[in-house]
């Protein structure tokens, strides 16, 4: 009997999440450390605050989906699941659909 292997998930502490999620976000600016997130909020901000906190989700949910799927995090990093579920939130929930019940719910599926 081989014993039971724990997911890889389950050894990401919170903070390695935080910075992996601020890394997917700064990726927007094809920027690989996670300070370019700072100035990349800021100037979300100033345009459009839904397109700012809706790519905020996106980074977070892409993330979320793809380590909870139990991939590798290095793997994560180099297939951009970061950016790509941000431009499709941002998209799908305020930018080209009125933000509603039904859009926000289509951007959550367009992210997995």
């Amino acid at each position: 009997i081989q014993p039971v292997r724990t997911p890889s998930y389950f050894q990401l502490t919170p903070m390695e999440f935080i910075k992996e999620v601020v890394y997917g976000f700064s990726l927007l600016q094809f920027s690989n450390t996670i300070y370019c997130s700072i100035p990349l909020t800021v100037g979300y901000f100033i345009a459009s605050p839904l397109s700012c906190v809706m790519a905020w989700l996106g980074a977070l949910l892409g993330i979320a989906t793809a380590i909870f799927l139990g991939m590798d995090i290095t793997r994560v990093r180099l297939e951009l699941f970061g950016i790509n579920c941000a431009i499709t939130f941002t998209c799908l929930a305020g930018t080209f659909f009125v933000l509603n019940k039904c859009s926000f719910l289509l951007a959550i599926i367009g992210t997995f």
